[in-house]
């Protein structure tokens, strides 16, 4: 047998093992779905803390947003509008530093910068909107696809200021 024939075999038998693993795969993924469809499938998601002193040990919103991410501007620009209308001012949580934020958003929110804290939410993609106990944990959470969303959860989670009240 020369060469050329036995690669054309080795590459056939190849093929064909190939063709039967991934017919064990996609019958294994049918039983799979067989369980998942008669027993229900459900995910609670994973008990966030962070330090009190991120929220300097009282209930807080915090917006996690990076400098670099456009819709987390956009929530950013979101948490500005709210809090100009008289609501407590947000805490922002980035991994960035600080001045790589627009210099409205250090001036009027409280912006905190911990690689510590964020490595707590980094597998969730930001922006997120996070309403904080006293004690760190994470009650509500909000992953916002849009301003007007953004803003119906601030105008709810944030409390008005005194000020506001006269």
């Amino acid at each position: 047998m020369d060469a050329v024939t036995a690669l054309w075999i080795v590459t056939w038998v190849a093929i064909i093992l190939l063709f039967l693993a991934l017919g064990a795969i996609v019958r294994q993924m049918k039983l799979l779905r067989e369980i998942v469809d008669q027993q229900g499938y459900t995910v609670t998601e994973p008990d966030v803390a962070f330090a009190p002193e991120l929220v300097d040990g009282r209930r807080r919103v915090v917006v996690a947003a990076t400098a670099t991410c456009p819709r987390c501007l956009v929530i950013l620009q979101c948490a500005l509008s709210v809090v100009a209308e008289g609501r407590e001012r947000a805490v922002v949580l980035t991994p960035d530093d600080a001045a790589d934020l627009p210099p409205e958003v250090t001036a009027e929110l409280d912006v905190v910068t911990s690689a510590q804290e964020w490595q707590k939410i980094s597998h969730l993609p930001p922006p997120q909107l996070l309403l904080v106990e006293a004690d760190g944990r994470v009650t509500e959470r909000l992953s916002p696809p849009d301003y007007d969303t953004a803003r119906q959860a601030l105008l709810t989670w944030l409390p008005a200021t005194h000020d506001s009240w006269k």
